[in-house]
């Protein structure tokens, strides 16, 4: 989203150093193959290296979104673009509940993996239910948090 979203930013008009289209283009591929490698790799030691580096990422991914959306509104390149503010935001936000349901998730995966493996406990079914209860709140935000990108995206408030 980044990465399409930085191009689709530049071609209404709003201005990007030049130092900052390497990182604007590289990141989406990178992020994928991060998140491609984690996946693929699970259960290893190399897995759970690029899971932890894909958490310190996505943190790290919030806060820049927020401090760049702040310094961008500062300087003056954001204001005629309020709606794309948002969108910033609302995208950090997005990767804020990403990580909370990955946090949240694991009581639901011992549930799951006891189901598969030896079948349904009453402990079993208490974790999954607990597990996706904790994540639901998230998911509803998810898609929420899209839906409103995507009507700021169209509607375009507070555009000149």
């Amino acid at each position: 989203m980044r990465t399409v979203g930085g191009i689709l930013a530049w071609s209404i008009g709003v201005p990007h150093a030049a130092w900052q289209w390497p990182p604007i283009l590289a990141l989406g591929p990178l992020w994928v193959w991060l998140i491609w490698s984690v996946h693929h790799r699970q259960g290893t030691p190399l897995g759970a290296t690029l899971a932890r580096l894909d958490l310190y990422f996505r943190w790290f991914m919030i806060v820049a979104i927020v401090a760049s959306v702040a310094l961008a509104w500062a300087d003056g390149r954001l204001r005629p673009y309020p709606w794309l503010a948002g969108k910033l935001l609302i995208f950090a936000s997005l990767i804020f509940s990403g990580l909370m349901i990955r946090l949240k998730l694991p009581r639901f995966s011992a549930g799951f993996r006891q189901l598969v493996t030896s079948g349904a406990t009453p402990q079993s079914d208490q974790d999954m239910i607990e597990g996706m209860s904790a994540c639901r709140p998230y998911v509803l935000y998810i898609w929420f948090g899209v839906a409103v990108a995507a009507l700021l995206g169209i509607l375009k408030p507070g555009a000149g």
